[in-house]
């Protein structure tokens, strides 16, 4: 397979040293890169465009059969979501993209107890923590702010 993940990092690091634009050390790297290793660069160019990783890069054109009939090049972009793939916190998307789930006092008694017959107490045991569990005063089974 030419997939390569390292290869991959490769192509959407020089990108996003420059983002939004690309230098010419990094033109002559992408130039280099499709002359030596065409094929593989056109895969994972393309890979990571279909992932939206990447806003341009390579278009491929089928013929009417199918089969691939051209390749179209261009200096490839990296997106937002590119960006944030590759950096080590996520990125904004990791702040954005934060979800808050609030459980009633009746789904964290289920769980509670739940967890408490699938431990490896004895039955008798089992029982008591099942009494106290629906004891607990509904001030006890939610965190405070």
């Amino acid at each position: 397979m030419r997939l390569n993940r390292a290869y991959q990092r490769e192509i959407l690091s020089r990108l996003a040293e420059d983002y939004p634009d690309i230098d010419d050390k990094n033109k002559a790297w992408f130039e280099n890169e499709f002359e030596q290793n065409g094929r593989t660069y056109a895969c994972n160019v393309s890979y990571l465009m279909e992932h939206g990783l990447l806003g341009s890069g390579v278009t491929v054109r089928n013929d009417i059969s199918g089969a691939p009939a051209s390749i179209s090049l261009s200096f490839p972009s990296i997106t937002v979501k590119g960006i944030d793939f590759i950096a080590e916190d996520g990125g904004l998307s990791a702040i954005l993209s934060v979800q808050t789930v609030k459980l009633h006092e009746e789904t964290i008694r289920d769980l509670l107890s739940i967890a408490v017959q699938q431990s490896q107490v004895p039955e008798e045991e089992k029982k008591q923590f099942e009494a106290l569990v629906k004891e607990l005063p509904a001030e006890g089974l939610m965190a405070s702010h």
